[in-house]
């Protein structure tokens, strides 16, 4: 069995992940901020706070996706 190759993480990876974890936290306040929101704004509005923090949050791992494999691969290896 070939040993595995390990994955490349530039700065640019562990920038990505840094702005992972700080678009998770933003989407997070959001929804909460919108739960909070819903007996006072109307629904529209409340709506559309609650579909910026999921599409904040799918931003978010899609940036934090390299750092989450080279940890993985990072797992795996210690396992073996």
């Amino acid at each position: 069995m070939e040993p595995a190759i390990e994955p490349e993480l530039g700065d640019d990876d562990l920038a990505a992940y840094a702005l992972g974890q700080e678009l998770q936290l933003i989407a997070g306040m959001l929804e909460r901020a919108g739960f909070r929101a819903a007996g006072i704004l109307d629904s529209a509005t409340v709506a559309r706070m609650m579909l910026i923090a999921h599409e904040l949050g799918g931003i978010a791992e899609r940036a934090e996706r390299p750092r989450k494999a080279w940890m993985d691969w990072q797992n795996q290896q210690a396992g073996r």
